[in-house]
């Protein structure tokens, strides 16, 4: 319901509204961009985030959270974070820290070309586990994450 003077929202106001949000941890910003561009998704409605270090990501989670803003629908999570410091350079660690927080969980995807890094991810609770290199069945389950958002927003 509209309240008088107030305009329908358009498709695109809709749609915006709908846009989910994906993170990519990884210390390799050249990767980061080539997967972006290979995922193809321009027009889709996902908003890109992407941190170099496990820091980063956790210091803007928490400012998220002070600030009550929504966190990311997915985080996709490199196992070998080599420009952060002790243990955060094990992608693990920063699953772990992320599984502790509380707040609405983000799926976390341990993505890494080290089959040990994604197996550490999974134990530490990461909820998938992908090898980087598999940039179409990646985009093929950022479409169903958009089909799972859109269908519990319209409940």
């Amino acid at each position: 319901m509209f309240n008088e003077g107030e305009s329908n929202p358009d498709k695109k106001e809709i749609e915006e509204r709908k846009t989910i949000e994906v993170w990519i941890l990884d210390d390799n910003e050249a990767l980061t961009e080539s997967q972006l561009r290979s995922w193809d998704l321009a027009g889709e409605n996902f908003g890109f985030d992407s941190y170099t270090t496990a820091k980063e990501a956790l210091s803007v989670i928490e400012e998220k959270i002070q600030k009550q803003e929504s966190l990311p629908y997915v985080i996709f999570v490199d196992g070998n974070l080599d420009q952060d410091e002790g243990e955060l350079k094990d992608g693990a660690n920063f699953v772990i820290k992320v599984r502790k927080l509380e707040i609405p969980q983000p799926m976390l995807i341990a993505h890494s070309n080290s089959k040990s890094a994604n197996e550490r991810m999974m134990q530490s609770g990461a909820d998938l586990t992908m090898v980087k290199g598999t940039e179409t069945t990646l985009r093929d389950y950022l479409k169903f994450f958009q089909s799972l958002e859109i269908k519990s927003s319209e409940h």
